[in-house]
């Protein structure tokens, strides 16, 4: 039994650490968006000066010095979502590495994971709402996959990122590709958070009722 436990809290360690992974990239996505509409706004921006320079001149700015202001701030932005890609890019490696570590476990479990060979107990009856670990390395390793299945659809879009600057237009079909993540499963993603907050509550009312 006392293999089991440790199986099973290596399990759900992992699980967890799948769940943390998924939210670190639900956050790298929000802000990534927000930097992608900031500047579609600056290029919006940017085709307002150049499409009507009496305006302009009406509230007295001089239109090359805000065109080249608006550029720099353009510029300063594209570096920042540069800069989200490499954190994308460490979030994949930390798939990869859980990967690994996933199917490591996986290779030391019991031969012999039968509960009907052991008592009942409150720990038999944990072990019960416990994910088995190849349903964890199956699931850890379908989720790693997708998710690096979206990092490079996002680097190429990254990539593309010049063709998409000449106007708005060509950026809200950026942004529609972005933020459509259709390389991700978002029911995998909530499934590994149901299992975790089943098997929590499991064992916590079957521990205080013990």
């Amino acid at each position: 039994m006392q293999r089991l436990i440790k199986e099973r809290n290596i399990s759900y360690s992992l699980l967890e650490r799948a769940e943390t992974l998924s939210r670190t990239w639900d956050r790298l996505q929000s802000k990534s968006i927000s930097k992608l509409q900031a500047i579609n706004n600056m290029i919006a921006q940017q085709s307002a000066v150049l499409e009507s320079p009496s305006t302009v001149e009406h509230v007295k700015v001089v239109q090359p010095r805000l065109l080249y202001k608006q550029s720099v701030s353009l510029d300063t932005s594209v570096c920042d979502l540069h800069e989200l890609m490499t954190l994308f890019k460490d979030v994949i490696k930390d798939w990869t590495q859980l990967k690994k570590d996933t199917a490591k476990h996986v290779t030391h479990i019991s031969m012999d994971n039968n509960m009907n060979t052991h008592p009942i107990s409150t720990e038999s009856l944990i072990q019960t709402s416990a994910m088995h670990p190849t349903e964890v390395n199956d699931i850890i390793s379908t989720l790693a996959y997708m998710y690096t299945q979206e990092y490079h659809y996002k680097s190429n879009l990254i990539d593309s990122l010049p063709t998409y600057l000449n106007s708005t237009d060509q950026m809200d079909r950026l942004l529609d590709c972005w933020n459509n993540e259709s390389r991700i499963d978002q029911s995998t993603v909530d499934y590994v958070s149901e299992r975790i907050k089943l098997y929590k509550v499991v064992k916590k009312v079957l521990e205080s009722t013990d």
